[in-house]
């Protein structure tokens, strides 16, 4: 990473790679938090400018020099403006500071500042908008206290470096439909938002809000970082994102939290996501993470260091996750995020690794691994056969999250996470068995279009035991339903079983107040009770279970393996096929030059 330089005043501020950390613990503890506000040599008051055409940049609008051309541009230099003040005379969008609009002669505003004097900030008010402008630069500008501090209309060619935005709480800088834009060496608290625009920089630029990029391409977000303002100490919102995006690069930025994710791409082509510091974890509850990826393709993730929570791959489609590229040179709590595809017989066990992430592998097996605070530390997609054993989840958002995989063993693992443990979206054919579940803030199971799942023999603390939508033919059978505040939530699913039927029994669930004196099918046989309960716990009017357990249920003798189907070979070939044509026969073949890959990495799995 290049030296970035942020400049306040006759404060510089310099960022490298390696100071990044140390730049983000003095900017959180130091009074520089605040740098002093840009103080041109003199600023004198001026009435709000209304510039509409090359014939509007006269002295009566503030022009103090230059002719227009390239080479000596127009300048409009040292005032302080009042957007709520109201002009003398002229044409002007009420509530503006300064607005230029429809010119095509060079110009330059530089130590300019736009404020209200008002107590609290005004509806509507907007410090400076330059609408379909070309050739223009704003430099040593500050504005404070309006709802819009900088907005960028269909304009080309404009520079804009040493800003300093701040409470302006409705957005810091806008950029919409314009190209050839460039932003440096900036203090943007309030954000910047970039929309249908093209040929976009965003460089050595200190933030505390949201940098979105939304249906625009060639854009670079590069060597900025985020820091608190007076007001509001920890970022708000999502701290770098692109959505609908092409051709972004994302390098080398610093993030000191985010209370929901660091950096996330959605629905977006060819993203470089490289070389940035994500300090974390991030604040507040629920689901987060470092770096998301949804719905792409083309995404490069490398070379990135996440103090927290990791990084997530999603999307509906398997291009989602063979066409992007996440290196082992990623690192999340200091080790490394492993991200393997196409692949056959993969083994995984007994190694220090920060986060596993799979995709179109067959007969995979995970033992004897280890996570923590990561947001979701094994995520299976499109995965053919599974086995994960003796892992230990703790402190993560989730525990296994499984999309459109199918035949997973799940079996006496440890899942003490703060939001969801296990989750299966449109997996068949899963069993969850003998684990040891803890959910503190949210739900154990959640089952979105999951198809023949039996869980049993597990022991539960959670705020919700499950949620199941759209999902069929699943069992809970057997477990141990310590501590809960909610049992389930069943929506728009059938052929939902909460027991085994009789004399299987049910599940034991703390608090059950019911009574065993009867036994039989329909609990009418009095006088010999069975260990179920003679009354149904009710999950539901359609969900119960009819043989609640009164005491916790005893550990089987041997619990059964799922059978080693000798078929598999032969399903994941029919299940390629299907997906090869789902996906597209051309770009899958893409990555089915060579045959799937047999992996084993660290020791023996049991």
């Amino acid at each position: 990473m290049k030296l970035a330089k942020l400049v306040y005043s006759d404060v510089q501020w310099r960022m490298s790679s390696a100071g990044i950390a140390i730049l983000v613990g003095l900017v959180l503890m130091s009074p520089l938090a605040a740098p002093a506000p840009i103080v041109p040599a003199a600023f004198a008051s001026h009435p709000v400018i209304y510039i509409d055409g090359d014939a509007g940049f006269t002295p009566a609008n503030g022009v103090t020099g230059g002719s227009g051309i390239e080479g000596d541009p127009y300048v409009i230099e040292g005032w302080t403006i009042d957007p709520t003040v109201p002009p003398i005379s002229g044409t002007w969008p009420v509530g503006s500071g300064i607005w230029i609009q429809n010119t095509r002669s060079s110009f330059v505003l530089r130590n300019v500042r736009v404020a209200t004097t008002l107590t609290e900030v005004p509806y509507g008010t907007q410090a400076l908008t330059l609408s379909n402008v070309s050739n223009a630069v704003l430099e040593s500008v500050e504005v404070e206290k309006t709802a819009r501090a900088v907005q960028l209309l269909a304009s080309e060619n404009v520079s804009l470096r040493g800003l300093d935005l701040h409470h302006n709480p409705w957005s810091g800088v806008s950029v919409l439909d314009s190209k050839q834009t460039s932003i440096r060496n900036s203090r943007i608290l309030d954000g910047v938002d970039i929309s249908g625009s093209s040929h976009v920089e965003v460089i050595d630029t200190g933030m505390n809000r949201g940098l979105g990029v939304g249906d625009s391409d060639q854009v670079v977000l590069e060597e900025n970082f985020w820091i608190p303002d007076l007001d509001q100490r920890i970022p708000e919102g999502l701290s770098i994102r692109a959505g609908g995006a092409t051709n972004v690069t994302i390098r080398g930025n610093g993030v000191a939290g985010a209370p929901i994710d660091q950096i996330w791409v959605g629905n977006s082509t060819e993203v470089l996501v490289e070389g940035n510091l994500l300090l974390g974890p991030s604040y507040g509850s629920g689901f987060r993470c470092s770096i998301c990826i949804s719905g792409s393709v083309e995404t490069v993730v490398r070379q990135n260091t996440m103090q927290g929570e990791g990084i997530l791959l999603a999307g509906d489609r398997l291009e989602h996750y063979l066409m992007n590229d996440i290196s082992p040179d990623n690192l999340v709590g200091g080790l490394p995020i492993r991200f393997f595809r196409d692949c056959h017989d993969l083994q995984i066990g007994g190694i220090r690794v920060g986060q596993i992430l799979i995709a179109f592998c067959s007969n995979v097996t995970l033992a004897n691994l280890e996570f923590s605070g990561i947001a979701v530390p094994i995520q299976l997609a499109f995965v053919m056969g599974a086995h994960v054993s003796n892992v230990s989840v703790i402190s993560s958002s989730q525990g296994i999250r499984a999309f459109r995989s199918k035949t997973l063993d799940i079996r006496e693992n440890r899942f003490q996470t703060t939001f969801e443990s296990v989750v299966l979206q449109w997996s068949d054919g899963v069993r969850i068995e003998s684990n040891n579940v803890t959910s503190e803030e949210g739900t154990a199971f959640v089952f979105w279009g999951a198809r023949d799942a039996a869980v049993a023999f597990n022991t539960v603390d959670a705020w919700r035991i499950a949620h199941l939508d759209e999902s069929q033919n699943v069992t809970f059978h057997a477990n141990d339903f310590v501590h809960f505040q909610y049992r389930a939530f069943v929506q728009d699913s059938s052929a939902i079983a909460w027991d085994s039927g009789y004399p299987g029994g049910g599940n034991f669930w703390s608090g059950y107040s019911g009574v065993d004196e009867c036994s039989g099918p329909a609990q009418q046989d009095c006088g010999t009770p069975d260990g179920f309960g003679d009354t149904p716990v009710s999950i539901d009017a359609a969900n119960a279970d009819r043989y609640p357990l009164m005491n916790p249920w005893v550990p089987p003798q041997a619990v059964g393996e799922l059978p080693q189907s000798s078929g598999l070979a032969l399903v994941f070939a029919v299940v390629f096929s299907v997906l090869a044509t789902a996906v597209g026969l051309g770009a899958f073949l893409k990555y089915r030059a060579r045959p799937p890959r047999r992996v084993r990495v660290g020791g023996s799995p049991p």
